[in-house]
């Protein structure tokens, strides 16, 4: 659904009861900066997810349903300054 939109720098999609995301669905999204997920009922992130997401500053996942986070899902979000988790079920 994003391909075509690589100049993208903020991305909203809080509130929309979102599940799950699919390993690519990001994978254009070069020069995305900020991405919202939150308020969500999001329960398990690939770890591929925000591979090609070397711009993104700031990641909001706040009040999902995440159990846990993959070894190496932040591995390529070298400009990552804000990431926000609170209110999931991280054990």
């Amino acid at each position: 659904f994003f391909t075509s939109l690589k100049k993208l720098k903020y991305l909203y999609l809080s509130d929309n009861q979102i599940s799950s995301i699919d390993e690519g669905s990001f994978s254009n999204l070069t020069n995305l900066l900020y991405l919202y997920l939150n308020n969500n009922c999001i329960f398990k992130l690939h770890s591929g997810l925000f591979n090609n997401l070397k711009s993104l500053s700031h990641l909001i996942l706040s009040s999902n349903e995440l159990v846990k986070l993959e070894k190496n899902l932040f591995n390529n979000t070298i400009n990552l300054t804000m990431l926000y988790l609170d209110q999931n079920k991280l054990k």
